[in-house]
């Protein structure tokens, strides 16, 4: 997780509706926003994402390696745009 910062580059991946009774999975580009501090869901980041991510990978690539680095948690609908929050796999594996 040292490696995450902001400005990180993502792959999110997830199972969104994508018409009468289909799901397939999808992925798509992101971008670590910044590292908060204050919760478990401490990785802000900006992608286009929608019902049906939550739960999905949240990968970077690492030299030669894709690397999970979190799982999407939720996203908000602030009045100025959606907030995407995902718990880092450091919080999933109940690392210190």
């Amino acid at each position: 997780m040292e490696k995450v910062k902001g400005g990180t580059q993502l792959m999110i991946c997830g199972y969104p509706m994508t018409g009468i009774g289909d799901k397939r999975m999808v992925a798509t580009e992101g971008t670590i926003r910044r590292l908060a501090s204050t919760d478990t869901e401490n990785l802000f980041f900006e992608s286009n994402i929608n019902h049906g991510f939550s739960g999905g990978p949240v990968l970077m690539k690492d030299g030669n390696d894709i690397v999970a680095i979190g799982v999407v948690s939720r996203v908000d609908s602030i009045s100025s745009g959606l907030y995407k929050w995902a718990v880092p796999v450091t919080e999933v594996r109940g690392e210190k």
